[in-house]
């Protein structure tokens, strides 16, 4: 896979969900080097992510900082 860092400076995504879909994209991006934020209602949800390394932080406050 060819790599474009120009593109994405600091090689961070957010990812708003972490159901199936924004989970296996959080732990895709998490294994090819990605920082990955992730946003979702559930905090056992967020514990899960956290301990499984699929996010490096996350919150369910969408509108937290």
């Amino acid at each position: 896979m060819k790599q474009f860092p120009y593109l994405i400076p600091e090689r961070t995504v957010l990812i708003v969900g972490l159901g199936l879909m924004g989970s296996a994209y959080a732990r895709a991006l998490s294994e090819t080097g990605y920082r990955v934020l992730g946003i979702t209602p559930h905090q056992e949800v967020i514990d899960a992510a956290l301990s499984e390394g699929v996010i490096q932080a996350g919150d369910t406050d969408v509108n937290a900082r």
